[in-house]
């Protein structure tokens, strides 16, 4: 669930209103990625991400060389919560495209225009307003909110195969 903080910038509520885990049944705020690795889950909805929606023909062309660096190829966009997200940290290894992540979220961003920094996370009006904007904000610091938390249910648990889960990147940002 979101709640709007001022325009353009949003925070999460609490992770207890997020998704369940599929094999451990612990709330979180998960990426899947089905059919083979295709393309990845929005952590909030579970929407597919913009690019493997139906209406992401239009912007293909990200995909040349030319666009690497991107932010709009770089990290994904759920059209339905309006955010941007990264796939994240391991939360559960189920071997080669059937793991589980850690959804991550922007948790503070520069908006280029106006040069103001916003705690949260910036939410466009729709897709068209993603594409235009999505280069005009720099991340300033992505969170985990599930604080990096693992699986105990997965095919290849932490316990036994530790070096399935580094640890996560945004723990030692903060």
């Amino acid at each position: 669930m979101l709640i709007h903080i001022n325009m353009k910038n949003i925070t999460i509520i609490t992770k207890y209103e997020s998704p369940v885990c599929n094999s451990c049944n612990k709330y979180g705020f998960f990426c899947y990625t089905p059919y083979g690795g295709e393309y990845s889950t929005c952590p909030l909805c579970q929407d597919a991400d913009y690019f493997n929606s139906e209406s992401s023909d239009e912007v293909n062309f990200l995909l040349e060389k030319e666009y690497i660096g991107d932010i709009r190829r770089e990290y994904s966009y759920c059209k339905r919560c309006r955010v941007i997200f990264d796939t994240g940290c391991k939360h559960a290894e189920n071997g080669c495209t059937s793991s589980v992540y850690n959804g991550h979220l922007i948790d503070m961003w520069l908006n280029k225009n106006t040069n103001d920094v916003h705690h949260g996370m910036p939410q466009f009006d729709d897709e068209d307003d993603w594409f235009k904007n999505g280069n005009m904000i720099t991340i300033l610091r992505w969170n985990c909110p599930n604080s990096g938390l693992h699986c105990t249910n997965g095919y290849y648990p932490k316990l036994s195969h530790p070096n399935y889960y580094p640890l996560c990147s945004t723990l030692n940002t903060k």
